[in-house]
C-alpha cells in the first residue's frame, strides 16, 4: 500500500516538475522573443 503511495507522490512530483519548467521554458522565449523583435525592426 505504501509502494503504491510513494509511486503516485512521485509521478505528481514529476508532472509538476515538468509543468514548472515547461512555464520557465515558454517565459524565457517570450522574453528573448521581446528582446529579439525590437532589435530586428
Amino acid at each position: 500500500m505504501t509502494d503504491i503511495v510513494a509511486a503516485i507522490l512521485a509521478k505528481a512530483a514529476v508532472m509538476a516538475l515538468e509543468a514548472l519548467l515547461a512555464r520557465l521554458f515558454v517565459q524565457l522565449l517570450q522574453l528573448t522573443r521581446y528582446r529579439l523583435v525590437p532589435a530586428t525592426a
